[in-house]
């Protein structure tokens, strides 16, 4: 095919524009086409666009949940590792979903194995799969629109079976251009410093970062699940002080790789009878964290969204939602993501189904099938991994 009907700076511009499907097809037009949208820095400029509208609303956006299949007995292996993409149109008035559903990268799974979501980070999506009897962890990084995926190598330190892991995510170093594998990790013994890791996709390799780690426990009823915002994976952490729990947001800058720490909402550290857990917001560019009573001390979730990233006083309670019913006795509705129009993307825990709840309407709308588990991130388009030079599998 001949590109002497457009200039190639025209040609360039009209594929930049392009959804990632639309490339990937186009890559088999010639080879010209082909060494252009496979050529790293093509990549990065696609990236770079897409992530503008996103954040603009002028382009839909994508939801990622990881749902997994249910089990009869907790011996049995998973019927079914899947994950979905909502797409959403973005519009002011309403949202219309679309719906994909893809198996998990195919590895042998065992009965004794569990599976952690890591996050979503323009548009890769890591997860870790365990397994009880060995202790060994395998780590993921894939792509979903493109079914390509990468297996890591095992950490340095995780060759000791006395080590396990506290937090992990994936995170975009903006400067250099990389992902990378953020691995936070601790002795069974604690007799030893907490140790973290990190992992580049580019150099393909794992290395100790010399850094001091803040001291925090976990919270035994709600693990923290990482998300990145602002150029920095963001986990909650809590510590005792004065008798009390103090809960706070511990981030970790992916470039600069520093650790820092925001403050909460005051009422999260006002009340000891609730747990308090990020939350995905559409865009992906502000924080926002949902505080969940504990069973039996109340029938309200209240959400926060930060304004300004940072600014403590920004805080905003956006939302407060019934968890059930009048005599209910714990989480209802497990909050996944807010919509750009403050819908709430919700699991009932009644049943497992994904819900779309309109506060103002006081509506509730059927979005995804049930599942035992349902972890949310804000995913765009990418097209990492179309190359060879990760050597990425197909699944």
């Amino acid at each position: 095919m001949s590109d002497n009907y457009l200039p190639s700076e025209i040609v360039l511009e009209i594929l930049h524009r392009l959804p990632v499907k639309s490339l990937v097809k186009f890559t088999s037009v010639c080879r010209a086409w082909n060494s252009l949208i496979t050529d790293r820095t093509f990549i990065s400029d696609h990236l770079s666009r897409t992530l503008i509208q996103a954040s603009n609303g002028h382009k839909g956006s994508l939801f990622f949940q990881f749902c997994l299949g249910r089990n009869l007995r907790w011996h049995e292996p998973p019927r079914e590792y899947a994950y979905s993409l909502y797409s959403t149109t973005n519009q002011q008035t309403d949202h219309h979903f679309s719906v994909q559903r893809f198996p998990l990268p195919c590895l042998s799974f065992q009965p004794d194995h569990c599976a952690w979501f890591g996050g979503a980070c323009n548009g890769l999506v890591s997860s870790a799969h365990h397994s009880r009897s060995s202790g060994s962890v395998t780590f993921l990084i894939w792509n979903p629109l493109l079914r390509k995926y990468v297996v890591l190598p095992k950490p340095l330190m995780t060759r000791n079976r006395d080590v396990y892991i506290r937090y992990f995510g994936l995170g975009f170093d903006s400067r250099n251009n990389d992902y990378k594998v953020v691995v936070l990790m601790q002795t069974h013994s604690g007799q030893e410093n907490d140790h973290l890791e990190v992992y580049s996709l580019v150099s393909r390799s794992w290395r100790s970062v010399a850094i001091s780690v803040p001291k925090f426990f976990l919270d035994v009823e709600f693990r923290s699940l990482p998300l990145f915002v602002n150029g920095a994976m963001h986990w909650v952490i809590h510590r005792m002080k004065d008798g009390s729990i103090q809960r706070s947001i511990l981030s970790f800058d992916v470039t600069e790789e520093t650790f820092g720490e925001l403050t909460l909402p005051l009422q999260s550290n006002e009340k000891s009878n609730i747990s308090t857990t990020l939350l995905v917001v559409e865009g992906g560019g502000r924080l926002a964290v949902v505080n969940h009573p504990r069973k039996g001390t109340g029938c309200f979730l209240h959400i926060w969204v930060m304004k300004e990233y940072g600014v403590t006083d920004s805080w905003t309670e956006i939302l407060h939602l019934p968890c059930g019913a009048r005599r209910c006795t714990g989480r209802r509705l497990d909050v996944l993501a807010l919509t750009s129009n403050g819908k709430g993307i919700m699991r009932r825990l009644d049943g497992g189904a994904i819900v779309l709840v309109d506060p103002t309407k006081k509506s509730m709308e059927l979005m995804g099938q049930k599942a035992d588990a349902a972890y949310t991130g804000c995913y765009v388009e990418s097209l990492f991994f179309i190359n060879k030079e990760f050597d990425a599998l197909s699944f």
